[in-house]
């Protein structure tokens, strides 16, 4: 298995896990978060109405929050 094929299946699982049926669904549902981090963090609104941030770079996310605000004000530099 090559590395790209690996990252593509970690894509595929790191969405599934949030309830979308592929990573691009994933993707077009969120939006960019500045931060001072130099990730790319997303806000994402997940298919049971909760929010999450997450970036490529480590394919998890912490906390779940009830509004978009809070989830982007969770990010360092993120602003709503």
């Amino acid at each position: 298995m090559t590395q790209s094929s690996q990252t593509g299946e970690a894509k595929v699982a790191f969405a599934a896990r949030l309830g979308f049926e592929s990573f691009l669904a994933l993707f077009e549902n969120s939006t960019p978060v500045p931060s001072d981090d130099g990730k790319t963090w997303r806000a994402a609104a997940l298919p049971d109405g909760n929010w999450v941030v997450w970036n490529e770079q480590e394919l998890e996310t912490g906390q779940r929050f009830t509004s978009r605000e809070d989830a982007v004000g969770s990010v360092s530099g993120g602003e709503a």
